[in-house]
């Protein structure tokens, strides 16, 4: 599956936006986002300054979107997360 993965929110508000293909997560990692994705969004943020993660997938005609306010996900998603933003900052810039 191609997934896009967006990070806003936080005191700055500084967005991190990348695009990966599904099958190149650990098997952990893949589990957790299968797991997101069967669920429902839930982007009711307890802190004002919270991120917003979002996924996308495009997987042939089926497109799905789900947020998630970081003040209301699991230790599994939260830790998808950070490996996320860590994969996003370690992608070479095309600049």
């Amino acid at each position: 599956m191609k997934v896009r993965y967006r990070r806003s929110g936080g005191i700055a508000n500084i967005k991190t936006q990348f695009e990966f293909d599904s099958d190149s997560l650990p098997p952990e990692k893949l589990a957790t986002l299968k797991t997101l994705l069967k669920g429902k969004s839930s982007k009711e943020s307890t802190h004002s300054d919270d991120f917003i993660h979002e996924l996308e997938v495009m997987d042939g005609a089926t497109h799905t979107k789900r947020h998630f306010a970081e003040s209301q996900c699991s230790s599994d998603a939260l830790e998808l997360f950070d490996y996320l933003v860590y994969k996003a900052e370690k992608r070479p810039s095309r600049s």
